[in-house]
């Protein structure tokens, strides 16, 4: 007979092994659609089935596999509901994870499938896959871009609303956002500071797509400039801020990216690093996990604060604080030497 403690440890190390079982049901349902059809009204599996095209006996199997893990619920009489839980996987619920979900299901999976290879040889998985690294093949695959472009707004709502109440930007005139995406934080920030200005830079073809999502309102305060970050960025901002950008890249290319910065900043601005910040050795941290996929996938990695100490001071750059935020990231504050 098992010992409990043996016992417990062993349900803890098959929940670990097994993962992968529940990531990979969870894609099945957000790539169908499945929450977006149950959020309408409850349905029966036949129902579900006709509605996403699928097989009823086996949907019914996964679906039940999720309510066990409190994802779906179904009732006496075989009617399907949403739980919280599933309710983050509709396309409209403000902080979905939906287009998240079938990113990690997809190219993004395909990395992690092959991260034996980048253990041994320090190459991405996502390049032995696909034979590029991950963002050129963004910029030629616009319909992976997008679902992109739309998981990393899910995935980092938390982190912007810890951001809105925890920084305080009051002083700053113009802000420039540097590899903002559509603009989600910037739009935040600026309405909750009315005087502001800011500044949106991203790759041409992603401000393409700012430009039919951010409010009109808000673009009459915002110039939104394509160009690329390793070649150079906007001047005309007293605050720069780059979020979720230096983990992407390796030092050489983080170097690159903080020296253009420099290149751009008045010498009495502020530099702004929103990132998750590497915890001591041994404690739990979700950034530990999110560092293997920048080894599979992205080819950036995770830093602690001296980690970032140090590429900032390579780059002109003196750290200066870290504030926490109610999210698993932190506010960097580096200024100009």
């Amino acid at each position: 007979m098992v010992a409990p403690q043996t016992e417990n440890i062993a349900v803890q190390m098959m929940q670990m092994i097994t993962g992968y079982w529940v990531s990979r049901s969870l894609y099945i349902v957000a790539k169908l659609g499945i929450p977006d059809v149950v959020e309408n009204q409850p349905v029966t599996i036949d129902e579900l089935a006709e509605a996403t095209g699928t097989h009823a006996p086996s949907l019914y199997r996964l679906m039940r596999a999720l309510n066990s893990v409190g994802v779906f619920r179904e009732d006496e009489n075989g009617y399907f509901y949403l739980t919280p839980q599933a309710e983050m996987l509709t396309t409209n619920h403000p902080q979905s994870l939906r287009s998240l979900t079938i990113m990690f299901g997809e190219e993004t999976y395909d990395g992690w499938v092959q991260l034996m290879h980048a253990v041994k040889t320090g190459e991405t998985g996502f390049s032995h896959a696909y034979g590029e690294e991950f963002f050129p093949f963004l910029a030629k695959n616009p319909e992976v871009s997008r679902t992109f472009g739309e998981a990393m707004t899910g995935y980092v709502a938390q982190t912007h609303q810890g951001v809105l109440q925890t920084y305080d930007f009051t002083g700053t005139e113009v802000l420039a956002d540097i590899g903002g995406s559509h603009g989600t934080l910037l739009s935040l920030i600026l309405r909750r500071y009315p005087d502001m200005r800011g500044i949106l830079f991203d790759q041409p073809h992603v401000i393409e797509e700012a430009k039919g999502i951010m409010a009109p309102e808000l673009m009459e305060r915002c110039d939104l400039v394509g160009g690329d970050f390793f070649q150079a960025v906007p001047e005309g901002a007293d605050t720069y801020m780059l979020s979720s950008i230096i983990h992407d890249w390796d030092k050489p290319r983080g170097i690159q990216i903080l020296e253009n910065v420099r290149e751009a900043i008045p010498d009495d601005g502020k530099l702004l690093l929103v990132e998750t910040v590497i915890k001591e050795r041994n404690e739990l941290d979700f950034g530990k996990l999110l560092d293997l996929t920048m080894l599979t996938v992205t080819g950036g990695l995770e830093r602690d604060a001296e980690g970032y100490a140090d590429v900032l001071a390579h780059t002109g750059f003196q750290m200066q604080n870290i504030v926490t935020i109610a999210a698993p990231a932190s506010v960097i504050e580096a200024v100009p030497v």
